[in-house]
C-alpha cells in the first residue's frame, strides 16, 4: 500500500518535459570546427570522450590528445531544462539531474556523441543523487528512493519507491553486481537487491564504523567509503574504509587507510576505475590507491590539489580545481604527469582583434577587458584582465580600443593586448545613445541619436582625443578611413570627404537597392552589406575619389550582418551565421565558406589567419579554404611581411605591424641611417599571424631620439625585412 500511495503522489507531482534542449547540429561548408573556449564540469562517456557541462551548455570532446582535444559536438540546454548539475552515464544514455526552477531529470542519447538526441525528461523534484545501473535509473529525493526502467529511454517506466531517512546531502549510490548501495543517514548504508531490476527489494541496512559516510563507490567484490570520525572536540579524522561484500548487509571491514585530520576535515570525492581508486578530501589532497588487491587498497601517490570534481577515463584523470581543469595521464602506480591544463573562461560579451592574442569583454562587467591567447585554438586561455574604468560598448581598430557609453568614450592602447594602457577620455556634449561608431587609426565617428548628429574626433594622439567637427543629421556612420566617411541612410550610402576633418564635405548619396548594415574600407574600396527584397548582398564600391564613388561589383549573401577584415578575408557575422569571403582579388570577392555556431555570435569576431573566433563561448573554426596548401596554389607565401609604419611620419612615435607564416625567432629593431642600433623593440618567438609593436620614439636607454629618418629591421633565421619611418617632433 505504501508503494502504491507513493506512486500516485509521484504521478500527480511530475511535470513532463518535452525535448526542449537543442542538440546543435553544426552546419557549414568549407570550415572545420576546432572547439569552444568554455570549460565545464567533465563527465566521462565512452573511451576518451568527455562531456563538459557548465550547466547551460555542453561540449563533447575527444581527449585522446589532451593538449589538442578534438571537438565533437555542442549541446544547448540553456532553455527549458533547468541547470545541469550531475550527469549519469551508461551505454550511450546520459541522465542529467537538474537544479533551479526546472528541477528534475533530463535524458539525452549520446550513443553518437557527434549527434546527441534529446529524449525529454520530467520536472517537479530536486534529486540529490542518482545511479544508472543495468538500464534502470535510481533517484534520491530527501526521504525517498525512486526506481525507473530506462529500457525505452524516452518513455521511462516507474518500477518502485522506497522510504528513506530524510537527508539533504547526496546519497552516493554504488552498484556491485546484483546489489545497489546508498547512504541512508550518517554512517548507515542501505542495500537493495537488484537481481530482478523491475522489482528491487530492500535488504536492510548496516553501519560503518565512524560518524559519517561522506562518499561511496563499489569495486570488485568490495565497497569503498570515505568516513569521517570526530577525534576530540576540535578535529575530525578522515579514512578510506574497505568493506568485503560476502553478505550484502553484513560487510566485513578489511582495511582502513587514513586520509586527513583537521578541524573541518571531510571527504569530497571518491572514484574507482579498474585498478585505480581516487579519494579527495578537504585538506587539499587527492589520494590514489592501487586496487590490484581489491580488499587491501595500496596507497601509491598523492596530488596536492583541491578537487572540486574528479572524472577518470582509461588513459586520463580529469580534475577540476578552482578555475582550472587539470588533465593528468594515468601512469599505473607512478604519480600521473600533468598532460594539459584548461582554464575556465568567463562568459564574454565581445571578442575582437587579429593574431593569436585577442581582446574580449567580460559579460558580467563590460569595463573588464580580457586578453585571450589563441595560440592553441582548441584550448583558448586567459592571459590577463584589465579594468578600463568605463562600462560601455567596445570597438577596436588596429591597436586602438574605444569604449563608449551614454556620456563618455575612453581610448585604450591595445598594441600589447596582454598589457593594455589607458589613454584619453572625452565627454560628449549631449548625453544619450551612441548607436553607431566608425573607427580608424586617425578618426573616430560617433553617431549620436539624441544630438541627431555625428561627432568626428581626431584620435591620432590617443591621450588627447579632439572634437574636430559635427555632421548634423547623419547618425549611422559605418566606415571611416583617412579621407572617406560612409553613412547608411536607408537605401543609399552617403559619402563624406574627411581629408580635411574640420570641414567634412558631403558628396551626396550612392543609391543601393536595400538598407545597408555595415561596411569596411580596404585601400580605396568599400565593402558594404545591404539587405534587399531579394536577399542580402555584398557590394564593392570605389571610394578612392569620394566625389565619383561608384559600384564596381556585388555578390549574393546568405545573411546580413557586421563585417570584419583580416588579410585577404572578409567575414560577415549575423545572429546565426558567419560567412567567409575571399577578397584577395579585390574587385571579385568569392564566397568561400560559412558556418552556423551553436552559440549565436554576440558583438564581435576575431581572426588569426585561417582560424576564426566568434561568440560569447569562444567558438574556434578553421577556414579550410585558407590552408597553406590552398595558398601555395597561387604562389609561394612569404615567411614574413613587414608592413609600412603607421602613422608615418610619427610624432612622437609610431606602430609597426608584421605577419609571420609559422612560429619564428625574430627581432624587431630600430637603426639610424648609419646602421647603428638605436633600440630593440621586440625579441622572441612569434606565432603565426599578424603582430603589432609600438615605438614611442625612444632609444635603448629610454631617451627621446632626434627627428629624422630611421630604419626598422625585422630579422631572424631565414627572415630579413626592412622599412623606414620618419619622426617629426
Amino acid at each position: 500500500m505504501i508503494r502504491r500511495a507513493v506512486r500516485l503522489n509521484l504521478a500527480a507531482s511530475m511535470l513532463a518535459l518535452a525535448p526542449a534542449a537543442v542538440a546543435a547540429e553544426q552546419v557549414g561548408e568549407g570550415v572545420t570546427f576546432l572547439g569552444a573556449g568554455f570549460t565545464g564540469k567533465p563527465f566521462a562517456l565512452a573511451g576518451e570522450v568527455i562531456l563538459e557541462t557548465d550547466g547551460s551548455f555542453n561540449c563533447a570532446r575527444d581527449y585522446t590528445d589532451p593538449e589538442h582535444p578534438v571537438w565533437i559536438s555542442w549541446h544547448d540546454v540553456s532553455t527549458g531544462t533547468g541547470f545541469w548539475d550531475t550527469v549519469l552515464y551508461e551505454d550511450g544514455l546520459v541522465v542529467a539531474l537538474l537544479e533551479n526552477l526546472a528541477a528534475g531529470a533530463y535524458f539525452v542519447d549520446f550513443s553518437d556523441p557527434a549527434s546527441p538526441r534529446d529524449l525529454g525528461g520530467f520536472a517537479g523534484n530536486t534529486y540529490t543523487s542518482g545511479l544508472l545501473h543495468r538500464q534502470h535509473l535510481y533517484l534520491s529525493l530527501s526521504n525517498l528512493i525512486i526506481v525507473y526502467d530506462m529500457t525505452v529511454p524516452d518513455d521511462p517506466q516507474f518500477r518502485a519507491a522506497f522510504l528513506a531517512t530524510p537527508r539533504g546531502e547526496p546519497r552516493w549510490f554504488a552498484a556491485s553486481g546484483d546489489h545497489v548501495y546508498f547512504i541512508e543517514a550518517a554512517n548507515v548504508v542501505r542495500c537493495l537487491d537488484a537481481s530482478e531490476p523491475d522489482a528491487p527489494a530492500d535488504l536492510g541496512t548496516f553501519v560503518v564504523a565512524g560518524d559519517d559516510v561522506d562518499a561511496l563507490v563499489a569495486g570488485r567484490g568490495a565497497l569503498y567509503a570515505i568516513v569521517t570520525s570526530a577525534i576530540g572536540d576540535a578535529a575530525n579524522r578522515v579514512d578510506l574504509v574497505t568493506l568485503r561484500l560476502d553478505a550484502p548487509t553484513q560487510p566485513v571491514e578489511t582495511a582502513r587507510r587514513p586520509l586527513a585530520t583537521g578541524l573541518d576535515a571531510r571527504g569530497l570525492r571518491l572514484v574507482a576505475d579498474g585498478d585505480l581508486l581516487l579519494a579527495a578530501e578537504s585538506g587539499g589532497t587527492v589520494h590514489a590507491f592501487d586496487l590490484a588487491e581489491p580488499l587491501e587498497p595500496e596507497p601509491v601517490w598523492t596530488l596536492p590539489v583541491w578537487a572540486d570534481h574528479l572524472t577518470v577515463t582509461g588513459d586520463h584523470i580529469f580534475l577540476v580545481s578552482g578555475d582550472e581543469l587539470r588533465i593528468h595521464a594515468r601512469a599505473g602506480r607512478e604519480p600521473p604527469p600533468l598532460a594539459a591544463v584548461r582554464q575556465y573562461l568567463p562568459a564574454l560579451e565581445t571578442v575582437t582583434g587579429e593574431g593569436t592574442l585577442q581582446i574580449a569583454q567580460a559579460e558580467k562587467d563590460l569595463s573588464l577587458l580580457l586578453c585571450l591567447d589563441l595560440t592553441n585554438p582548441t584550448c583558448p586561455r586567459l592571459v590577463s584582465e584589465f579594468d578600463a574604468g568605463l562600462d560601455g560598448r567596445l570597438f577596436v581598430r588596429d591597436d586602438l580600443a574605444v569604449l563608449v557609453d551614454a556620456t563618455d568614450f575612453r581610448i585604450v592602447d591595445v598594441a600589447d593586448p596582454a598589457a593594455p594602457r589607458l589613454r584619453g577620455t572625452a565627454r560628449f556634449a549631449v548625453e544619450g545613445l551612441t548607436n553607431h561608431v566608425a573607427l580608424s587609426r586617425k578618426l573616430a565617428a560617433f553617431g549620436r541619436l539624441n544630438a541627431y548628429a555625428t561627432d568626428l574626433y581626431d584620435v591620432v594622439d590617443p591621450d588627447r582625443p579632439t572634437l574636430l567637427s559635427r555632421i548634423p543629421g547623419q547618425v549611422f556612420p559605418i566606415a571611416v578611413d583617412r579621407s572617406t566617411l560612409l553613412f547608411f541612410d536607408f537605401g543609399q550610402i552617403r559619402i563624406f570627404d574627411v581629408s580635411d576633418p574640420y570641414k567634412p564635405h558631403d558628396y551626396g548619396d550612392l543609391p543601393l537597392d536595400g538598407q545597408s548594415t555595415d561596411a569596411v574600407i580596404v585601400d580605396d574600396l568599400a565593402y558594404v552589406v545591404s539587405v534587399e527584397e531579394t536577399g542580402p548582398k555584398l557590394y564593392v564600391l570605389d571610394v578612392g575619389d569620394p566625389a565619383s564613388a561608384r559600384v564596381l561589383a556585388s555578390i549574393r549573401l546568405d545573411a546580413s550582418g557586421s563585417l570584419v577584415t583580416y588579410g585577404d578575408r572578409l567575414y560577415t557575422r549575423s545572429y546565426s551565421r558567419v560567412q567567409v569571403i575571399d577578397i584577395s582579388a579585390r574587385l571579385q570577392p568569392v564566397y568561400t565558406a560559412w558556418f552556423q555556431p551553436a552559440f549565436p555570435p554576440t558583438t564581435g569576431l576575431a581572426a588569426d589567419r585561417d582560424v576564426i573566433t566568434v561568440s560569447n563561448r569562444l567558438i574556434t573554426v578553421r577556414d579550410d579554404s585558407w590552408l597553406p596548401a590552398a595558398v601555395d596554389e597561387d604562389g609561394p607565401r612569404a615567411a614574413c611581411r613587414l608592413e609600412d609604419a603607421y602613422p608615418n611620419p610619427g610624432n612622437p612615435g609610431t606602430t609597426f605591424a608584421f605577419s609571420v607564416d609559422r612560429p619564428r625567432e625574430l627581432t624587431l629593431a630600430i637603426h639610424d641611417l648609419r646602421g647603428r642600433r638605436v633600440a630593440d623593440l621586440a625579441r622572441g618567438t612569434f606565432g603565426p599571424g599578424r603582430h603589432t609593436v609600438a615605438w614611442r620614439g625612444l632609444d635603448a636607454g629610454g631617451r627621446p631620439v632626434a627627428s629624422g629618418v630611421y630604419v626598422v629591421r625585422l630579422h631572424g633565421p631565414g627572415v630579413e625585412a626592412t622599412g623606414t619611418v620618419t619622426l617629426v617632433k
